[in-house]
């Protein structure tokens, strides 16, 4: 599977930072399984960086998924609360688009 990011998502992967990607269930990301490959590419840069999925989360809710992981793993402010990930989840994706689908997480390491 091929995912584009933008330069400064595509970093927090390259340097391990970031190693959990949250997204709705959408026909691309549900047709993730365990040992999967993704390969996401820096839109900008063209470099590209292979990671293997170890886990996935399947969760109705951004408020169920957000109580699974602390903020800093999933690469956000400490201080941040599930509160405020949440509405920032629901300002990322269309009112539409989260009524129809579930939420879905998956935690990854990087190919060697």
């Amino acid at each position: 599977m091929l995912m584009g990011l933008n330069y400064g998502r595509f970093l927090l992967i390259k340097s391990g930072i970031r190693i959990i990607g949250i997204g709705l269930n959408d026909f691309k990301l549900s047709a993730l399984k365990v040992d999967n490959n993704i390969t996401f590419i820096d839109i900008e840069a063209d470099e590209k960086i292979t990671v293997v999925i170890k886990y996935i989360y399947k969760l109705d809710t951004f408020k169920e998924l957000y109580s699974q992981f602390s903020a800093i793993q999933v690469v956000r402010q400490k201080s941040d609360s599930i509160d405020k990930m949440v509405v920032d989840g629901y300002t990322t994706y269309s009112s539409e688009r989260c009524n129809k689908l579930s939420r879905v997480a998956f935690i990854f390491y990087q190919k060697r």
